[in-house]
């Protein structure tokens, strides 16, 4: 005759078993819970371009307008551009001309004059003053930008149309972005840069964090005319899940996962899972790993919000002592025969 729990003996042994194999139990250590949300928070220094956990960080000047640069889709004429400059019922004076690297154009019967800076109405009123006051009267004069060649701005790195854009009217970051097909799924969101050329050929980096600009944290950058986005590939965009999963592994970081959305990519937890006590280990850009306690079961029950997981992180789910115990003095005692 075969019994299962429900013999007195049995039951008092499979209680010594799990007391005494409770004794032997380590104990977890107590570690402090993650930042809430802390992938929506600048990660790094604003000072700084972090390329990658591993990489130095570059060092970058603090990010202004320089005097004399214009928002890009600005109509103010600018150095190099090409203009298309008519005179009704002057042939001879209608022809194209591009402004020099000091702003100035060259120009039948005026001569050299000053176009950078200026709007097409307002040259087209200084050319008719000056050729009213010697060649003829109330000459009606048309100026027109062919090329610009500083309307434009260049958009490469993981977006998935890299190139050079011609602008009209103003743009920010994020609808540059956009016009160059938006981010890669390689795309790191949390770190680009933007490259401005002040007006001593200078070159100034300011790191961007995209997501932070979509999510309303920080302003969303007016680009000024030849800036330059650089949007870095994520090296570490991937988080790990491992211990008492489904499916442990290595998985794609998706932006704003959490680490209740990260366990259910793993396949859930098993039933031996200690749902009080999951753990992340995160490694920050100075290569120190911080370990950090999450209750799962107060996420679940919505008495604890949900911790946003970074990139790289290691999620572990540790199995809950009481029932590994049970499970093993289940497998240990077995059925009961008893004559």
């Amino acid at each position: 005759m075969e019994l299962s729990m429900h013999c007195p003996t049995q039951s008092l042994v499979l209680l010594g078993i799990c007391l005494g194999l409770s004794a032997c139990a380590a104990k977890t250590p107590n570690y402090p819970a993650p930042p809430l949300f802390a992938s929506t928070v600048t990660a790094y220094n604003p000072s700084v371009v972090p390329l990658a956990p591993s990489a130095r960080p570059v060092p970058v000047a603090p990010m202004v307008i320089p005097q004399g640069v214009q928002e890009v889709g600005s109509d103010l004429i600018g150095e190099q551009d090409l203009l298309d400059i008519a005179v009704f019922k002057v042939p001879d004076l209608t022809r194209s001309v591009r402004v020099d690297a000091q702003g100035y154009i060259t120009y039948p019967l005026v001569g050299k004059l000053r176009a950078k800076g200026l709007r097409p109405a307002q040259l087209e009123a200084q050319l008719a003053k000056l050729l009213e006051q010697s060649y003829m009267h109330n000459p009606q004069v048309t100026v027109l930008v062919r090329e610009s060649t500083q309307n434009r701005i260049t958009v490469e790195g993981a977006v998935r149309l890299p190139g050079v854009f011609p602008v009209v009217g103003s743009m920010t970051v994020l609808q540059a972005l956009a016009k160059a097909g938006g981010l890669t799924e390689q795309a790191d969101n949390r770190r680009a840069v933007l490259l401005r050329k002040g007006p001593n050929g200078q070159v100034s980096q300011q790191p961007i964090d995209i997501a932070a600009i979509r999510q309303g944290r920080l302003q969303d950058f007016t680009l000024l005319q030849d800036d330059r986005i650089v949007v870095q590939d994520a090296i570490y965009n991937r988080f790990t899940v491992s211990g008492a999963v489904g499916q442990p592994g290595v998985y794609p970081l998706k932006e704003g996962m959490t680490i209740m959305q990260a366990v259910a990519t793993a396949g859930g937890m098993t039933r031996l899972a200690n749902k009080y006590k999951a753990m992340i280990f995160r490694r920050g850009l100075d290569g120190r790993e911080q370990r950090y306690a999450v209750n799962l079961d107060a996420i679940y029950r919505g008495t604890s919000l949900d911790p946003m997981i970074q990139q790289d992180d290691r999620i572990v789910i540790l199995e809950a002592r009481e029932k590994v115990i049970y499970d093993e003095a289940l497998r240990f005692v077995g059925p009961v025969t008893l004559f």
